[in-house]
């Protein structure tokens, strides 16, 4: 049995997406007056915001700040600009680590931008953050790359990014909102009517669907998962945001969905000795990414066998050779590298695929 490792589109949103006139703009990710803009991936879009910043304040040197625990390709974009890169560290809870933030003693630059991560979906500490930034005069953009939408505890940043395709059915996407007085964003624009690795992951995502509800194992097999380029196009093609536009729609379900299969991988992870979850409690109005766990033992075994056994379980991704390079400042991110897993609660996922996770996980730790 395979499980699919993110949500599958409906074939009757692909003919809506076909037949739709156009990307509706007014999409569940702005508040109040905001404005969005939307590009082919969250990186892209910050890269473009903090372009923005740089051009309404006429700023020739721009540092920008991220936690210790953020993966490379995150920063794909940004290097390819003349940005420079620092990293702060975070606690054990993910939270930035307030008496060492900022404590390089580097050169003073005409903008500096805090950055705060919100993890698998639930808000970070952004009352702090804003605190933080009024004080140290930096502008505070929020990364939502792994939230459905506002929520609580989110809207304290000037700026805030996110990457649809990581809740919903869509094959790349990423939505940068500010408020006008701000900055002014470019437009929505498009990169033609489909692309190649649009094709691509249409191709996949409707295969794997097949495979699925023929109970046929496709796991093992070659070239069924989408290919994703760190340094994507600029801008979507133009399927893309249409089918952003008809899955949006689907938000409030897929958000339920995620939090009931969110609770059954949660209860079904107790007491499993050297593996717990993450974050065991669901707050109110959080729409989970995955199902974070930390190995005490390290991930990278059990994450191998999870795969080979049909469960999409992944690592997070390479940290910055910045904060490879500073191990003792960034010990808490590199132990978190070493020990979390992912494991997926999409809204594709069926009640008999979580009992098979919960069983697998159980049967690792116990070998």
């Amino acid at each position: 049995m395979s499980i699919p490792p993110a949500p599958l589109p409906a074939l009757r949103d692909v003919l809506r997406a076909l037949t739709t006139s156009q990307y509706n703009n007014n999409g569940p990710w702005a508040r109040d007056s905001q404005q969005t803009s939307v590009f082919g991936q969250g990186r892209t879009a910050l890269a473009v915001g903090i372009d923005a910043l740089r051009t309404r304040r006429n700023a020739r040197s721009v540092r920008v700040w991220f936690p210790g625990y953020i993966c490379e390709d995150a920063l794909g974009v940004l290097r390819g600009r003349s940005v420079d890169l620092a990293f702060y560290p975070v606690r054990e809870d993910l939270v930035p680590d307030w008496d060492c933030v900022g404590g390089n003693s580097l050169d003073s630059v005409d903008l500096e931008v805090f950055v705060l991560v919100h993890y698998f979906g639930f808000p970070n500490d952004g009352i702090a953050a804003r605190g933080f930034c009024d004080r140290r005069g930096m502008v505070l953009i929020e990364d939502g790359a792994h939230v459905a939408g506002p929520l609580a505890g989110m809207g304290e940043g000037d700026m805030t990014f996110y990457s649809p395709s990581k809740i919903l059915a869509g094959p790349q996407g990423g939505v940068l909102t500010a408020a006008p007085e701000l900055v002014a964003l470019p437009a929505t624009a498009s990169s033609g009517w489909i692309s190649g690795p649009t094709m691509r992951w249409l191709f996949v995502r409707l295969a794997q669907k097949v495979f699925v509800r023929l109970g046929i194992p496709w796991h093992g097999l070659t070239g069924l998962e989408p290919a994703e380029s760190s340094l994507g196009p600029e801008h979507c093609d133009r399927f893309t945001l249409r089918m952003l536009s008809v899955t949006s729609r689907h938000l409030a379900g897929a958000i339920e969905k995620r939090r009931a299969n969110y609770r059954v991988m949660s209860e079904g992870c107790l007491g499993i000795v050297g593996a717990r979850p993450f974050r065991a409690e669901l707050p109110e109005e959080v729409c989970p990414y995955v199902f974070p766990v930390l190995v005490e033992d390290g991930s990278a075994r059990m994450v191998q066998v999870l795969k080979e056994s049909g469960v999409p379980a992944s690592e997070w991704p390479d940290l910055p050779r910045e904060v490879l390079a500073r191990p003792e400042e960034h010990r808490v991110a590199l132990d978190m590298d070493r020990r979390l897993m992912l494991l997926p609660v999409h809204q594709s996922l069926q009640p008999a695929d979580l009992r098979l996770m919960v069983r697998r996980l159980q049967d690792v730790v116990a070998a």
